[in-house]
């Protein structure tokens, strides 16, 4: 068998170009330390160059043409290469932030849970301390209502028991009016009778005794005139 020909570039080039737009090589480095050996070609084939045959200008041109494509290929995959290495880089600095962010809002998190824990164990003691006095309260008030429910009854049954008195009261009261004034009604009869009684009597008497009032009025009257004279007095001047 003879002895290998060197790689075509051409053929190189479209290979990468394939494997780099078609399969998406994820190692640019790859593509290009591939393109640099394309470019360079390898060292095995050095030797054997004065075993070939002559080349055309042609082929000359055309490999020249694909050498300095390869030249650039190389170094736009050598500039994509630095700006996914910036990329990189950036993405690597971005992701520490986002770490370091994501472990203060952890920790952020964590201090707002037991922030949250301690206010919810404070609001639960202080519900559970209002409930316990409500309920309290709650019980006094009720003992209170109580207390005064029972008094209520009392004071209305000592109500009703004082109406009940009063009622009585204010029967005996007019029964013993009626008797009274049945009574003074009885003795206004009586005490009218027994004046009436007296008034004639006394009448009686008056008439009885009145001519003897006359004779004696007349006789102390006569008397005095004749004492009244004997001082030398008219008794109708007096």
């Amino acid at each position: 068998m003879g002895k290998s020909a060197p790689m075509n570039p051409f053929w190189l080039c479209a290979f990468l170009v394939y494997s780099l737009h078609i399969f998406q090589v994820p190692t640019m480095s790859w593509a290009v330390n591939s393109l640099d050996f394309a470019v360079r070609g390898p060292s095995f084939n050095v030797p054997h160059i004065s075993h070939q045959k002559k080349r055309s200008p042609r082929a000359d041109m055309e490999a020249e043409s694909m050498r300095r494509l390869a030249l650039l290929e190389k170094e736009v995959l050598q500039d994509r290469l630095a700006l996914q290495r910036d990329e990189a880089r950036r993405a690597k600095a971005s992701v520490d932030q986002l770490k370091q962010r994501i472990k203060d809002l952890e920790a952020e998190l964590e201090g707002a849970r037991c922030e949250g824990k301690a206010i919810y164990a404070e609001m639960s003691r202080q519900c559970q301390n209002l409930q316990e006095a409500m309920q309290s309260r709650s019980r006094q008030l009720e003992e209170e209502v109580k207390g005064l429910r029972q008094q209520l009854e009392l004071c209305q049954r000592e109500a009703e028991a004082a109406q009940r008195e009063a009622k009585q009261a204010l029967g005996e009261r007019d029964q013993t009016l009626a008797q009274l004034r049945a009574h003074v009604a009885d003795m206004e009869a009586k005490y009218e009778e027994i004046l009436h009684d007296s008034l004639d009597r006394l009448l009686a008497k008056l008439r009885v005794v009145k001519p003897q009032w006359d004779g004696a009025v007349l006789r102390l009257h006569a008397r005095l005139k004749e004492d009244l004279r004997q001082f030398g007095l008219n008794p109708l001047d007096l």
